[in-house]
């Protein structure tokens, strides 16, 4: 029992990254575009 609750643990804490690792992402797009403004801003 104890086997199978470290693998579920384990899950949950890879599912927690999966968020934090997709919330990264959306954070460097925002970036991503922010940057491409003050670019764009540059004359």
């Amino acid at each position: 029992m104890k086997f199978d609750e470290s693998i579920s643990a384990a899950e949950d804490k890879i599912k927690a990254w999966d968020v934090e690792i997709e919330d990264i992402k959306a954070q460097n797009r925002l970036h991503k575009e922010k940057a491409r403004r003050v670019q764009q801003e540059k004359p």
